[in-house]
Order: C-alpha cells, then sequence, then structure tokens
C-alpha cells in the first residue's frame, strides 16, 4: 500500500489528486461514497489497472 496527502477533490466527479511519500503526484478516483476525503487528509491507497489504464 502507497501513503500519501490529499492535494484536492471534488467530490461531485468523485476525482482528485494525491502527493504520495516520494513526491509523486497522483490522480485518483474514489468509488466509495463513505469515503469523505478532505484536502490535507493523510490516506492510505493502491493502484490498479482499469481498461488498460492505471487507476488509482
Amino acid at each position: 500500500m502507497r501513503k500519501g496527502i490529499v492535494l484536492s477533490y471534488n467530490k461531485d466527479v468523485k476525482y482528485g489528486f494525491i502527493r504520495d511519500l516520494n513526491g509523486q503526484k497522483i490522480r485518483f478516483y474514489n468509488d466509495d461514497n463513505l469515503v469523505i476525503l478532505n484536502v490535507g487528509d493523510f490516506v492510505q491507497f493502491a493502484i490498479g489497472v482499469v481498461k488498460n489504464r492505471p487507476l488509482q
């Protein structure tokens, strides 16, 4: 599992950006309506592949 900080998140489209501990900026999608994300939250996440593209 990777760890990082939420840089931005749009709850309407469920997309945002995380800066991981290595300094990499990663776009993510949150499909869990029970998870509430806020800018500055420290999160743990996994990266998967959907439709032949990386999905964070």
